[in-house]
């Protein structure tokens, strides 16, 4: 048996290597030499996926039939920078196959894949076969869809479902974010950021338009089959039928007072929902005043503002996102804005109005009192956050806007404090021009599909999208 190696050189990181098990077998033609007929053989794979793994090298075992017929082969990678020769192996290197192994790079993307040729001994190529790579550990999120619009007016020629004509029967024509959390007994609660009324028109760059601007408004839902969409059983509403708003601001427009309110988070905890919201003072280096809470106990009917819980401009937890789990609500925080990296506190979930009780995560220390000593538990440029505890797979998922990637990111872990996967694409801006925000719905926590709402600058408003999850193990 030959043993061929690939790459030697280490990067410090991690090798693979992973038996497989399957057959994939296939084949291809030749440009002819001469008049001769050119014969063919066939490379066999015992896998068609390779897959990173924490320790120890991939492997694939490649069989060659007919090796007779075999001059050379080669093994191509094929990837983002262009399709590189990794390897010639002459027909004479190997017995009746061979292990092809390869240790991932830090640069490497997240998928690949690897070709394999046979060549006849003029040179003519016989037989092909493609070996993905993947690079990905823990969830594996693929096959994106967009599923329906939430909120907003349906475009001319877009055919998505509208289940909720929020310009007509709510004043939302455009507005975003869609922060959702499990209110309880079958009720999900939905807040959204800045709002604009029904005249609300879609602009060449994007953003807001039009009258009756709100800095947040809330909707209610009982819809837990969202393959058809996401419908609302209502939202707060004024005297008059319109969205109103929940978490006050003077809009401001100054650049020195009280701007507009955004919502972060929200979470039940204790008989209780709570708002997370970020107090802007100037969207130019996404300045905020304080970030703060409102809490609401009669079912989002009515809200209270929470003066007692409060973050400084300069805090890491200015945004947040919440989940909670045997007792405590959990919140990974970065600074406003979205070129923060994330760290960690607990609360126990009757505590959330005493800001003593909280506690932050220190590698070094454990859980300590101390907001400034919070360590860093993943970097990244992270903006928007959601954060969820996957009964399924038992694991954590955090979801989030990468605007240096300009995509949409998420990484897993089994253990909140970490250690965290390295950051993988959930949705790309090429795909889906100006994105941001990616709200994991909390109804389907248990799934192998993950539902989220996603914002879109250009159109300003909420879509619902789904993506197949899978565990490797």
């Amino acid at each position: 048996m030959f043993y061929l190696y690939f790459i030697r050189k280490m990067y410090g990181f991690f090798s693979v290597w992973l038996y497989l098990a399957s057959s994939v077998v296939f084949l291809s033609c030749g440009n002819k030499q001469d008049d001769a007929p050119v014969r063919l053989t066939e490379i066999t794979l015992s896998a068609d996926t390779l897959f990173a793994a924490s320790t120890g090298f991939n492997t694939v075992t490649v069989s060659v039939k007919d090796k007779s017929l075999l001059g050379e082969l080669h093994v191509k990678k094929q990837d983002s920078r262009g399709r590189m020769l990794h390897q010639i192996v002459p027909a004479d290197a190997f017995e009746d196959h061979f292990l092809f192994e390869y240790t991932p790079l830090e640069n490497d993307d997240e998928q690949f894949n690897f070709i394999f040729e046979a060549q006849a001994k003029d040179g003519t190529v016989i037989a092909t076969a493609i070996l993905k790579a993947d690079t990905r550990e823990g969830i594996l999120l693929d096959g994106l869809t967009m599923i329906s619009r939430v909120t907003g007016k349906s475009l001319n020629g877009e055919g998505l479902p509208n289940p909720n004509r929020t310009d007509e029967n709510y004043n939302v024509g455009g507005t975003d974010l869609g922060i959702v959390w499990d209110m309880e007994n079958g009720m999900y609660g939905m807040f959204f950021g800045d709002t604009y009324g029904r005249d609300f028109t879609p602009q060449p760059n994007g953003g807001p338009s039009g009258g009756y601007w709100r800095s947040n408004v809330l909707a209610f839902s009982h819809d837990t089959d969202l393959d058809d969409g996401l419908a609302f059983s209502g939202m707060a509403t004024d005297g008059n039928g319109a969205a109103r708003e929940i978490a006050y601001s003077a809009k401001n427009t100054s650049g020195n007072g009280d701007y507009t309110s955004i919502p972060t988070a929200a979470i039940r905890a204790g008989g209780m929902d709570y708002l997370h919201y970020m107090n802007i003072r100037t969207w130019d280096g996404w300045l905020t005043n304080f970030s703060s809470l409102y809490a609401s106990a009669d079912n989002g009917s009515t809200w209270q503002r929470c003066e007692n819980v409060r973050f400084l401009s300069d805090s890491n937890f200015g945004q947040v996102c919440y989940a909670r789990k045997d007792g405590y609500v959990y919140m990974i925080g970065t600074p406003p804005g979205r070129a923060g990296s994330g760290k960690l506190a607990r609360i126990p979930e009757n505590e959330m109005l005493n800001m003593e009780a909280y506690e932050y995560w220190n590698e070094q220390q454990g859980w300590i009192k101390t907001e400034s000593a919070a360590s860093v538990i993943f970097e990244g440029t992270v903006g928007e956050a959601s954060l969820m505890y996957h009964k399924g797979f038992n694991r954590w998922i955090v979801t989030y806007f990468d605007s240096e990637k300009y995509a949409l990111m998420y990484r897993d872990a089994a253990e909140i404090t970490g250690v965290w996967t390295k950051e993988k694409t959930l949705a790309t801006g090429v795909s889906y021009p100006q994105l941001y925000g990616s709200f994991m719905h909390p109804a389907k926590d248990s799934d192998a599909r993950l539902y989220f709402l996603m914002s879109q600058w250009k159109p300003y408003n909420v879509f619902l999208m789904r993506a197949d999850m899978k565990l490797k193990e």
